[in-house]
Parts: C-alpha cells; structure tokens; sequence
C-alpha cells in the first residue's frame, strides 16, 4: 500500500479528523511529516514552546502531567491525536509525551496546522469536535474520581 493512502486511511479512521471528508484529509495528509521515536525517548516534555501536534501511526505514547509519571494524562496509540492544545492557545506544553512503545508519528506544524482551518472549515469543525469528545472523556474520568470520593 502506498504511504498517502496509509495516511489518508489513518486520518480517516482518527477519532480528531474521522468527520472530515475524504477531499479535505487528502489536504492534510499531504502536509503531515514523518517522524520515528523509540521507547523511552521524549517527544515534548512539560514547558516546551509547542510548534506542532502528532497522530499515532503505530507504538504507544503516554502523556504525564510530572516528568516521572506518576500522573498520566492519557495513552495514545494507532490513529489517535495528541498535542494539539498547546497550538491553539500559545501557551507552553502542559504535559511531557513519552514513548512507551516504539513509535511511527505524522507530526502537523502549528502554521500549516492554521492555514488549514482558515482554508477548510470542515477540518476545523472536525478538530473541534474531536477536540469536544476529548474534552468530555476528561470531565466524565474527573467526575467518576469524585463520585469515588
């Protein structure tokens, strides 16, 4: 299989773009770039300037809230999204991404990431509802966690 359609198919089946349509993933899939880690190595840690969001092509990577992982935001694997928050808002990394599991990574930088969303809206509809869904798992975790209390 060749690696545009590995790619569309990855999006296509990523919880963050699976709502956009196939004319406008075929955009950003001409975009992304490759990017290979191996267990243990970090791709951004907690403070980081963020120039650019990931999706999970194969492996495993594990979000920590404190660099020794005692506080895990989340693990990602094949087709999931990550990284993306700290592009909108400017701000520093507010987590450390690690490798859990040697990884095949597209990477998205911040400024094709933005000419994108003002050129397609459907892909930033798509962002924004994946980002929703994201959202809405962390309050549902946080409201369990308190239930238990």
């Amino acid at each position: 299989m060749d690696k545009f359609f590995d790619r569309l198919l990855m999006l296509k089946h990523s919880r963050i773009f699976a709502s956009v349509p196939l004319e406008d993933l075929r955009v950003v899939a001409e975009q992304l770039q490759d990017e290979t880690y191996v267990a243990g190595e970090e791709i951004f840690c907690r403070g980081d300037i963020a120039d650019r969001m990931y999706i999970v092509q194969s492996g495993r990577v594990m979000i920590m809230l404190d660099a020794d992982g005692r506080h895990v935001a989340g693990t990602f694997a094949q087709g999931e999204a990550f990284g993306e928050m700290a592009l909108f808002d400017s701000q520093a990394r507010s987590a450390t991404a690690r490798v859990i599991e040697d990884a095949e990574l597209l990477s998205l930088n911040r400024e094709k990431l933005h000419d994108l969303l003002l050129s397609y809206p459907h892909i930033a509809l798509g962002l924004l509802q994946g980002m929703s869904l994201r959202l809405r798992d962390a309050n549902d975790a946080l409201h369990a966690e308190m239930e238990k209390r």
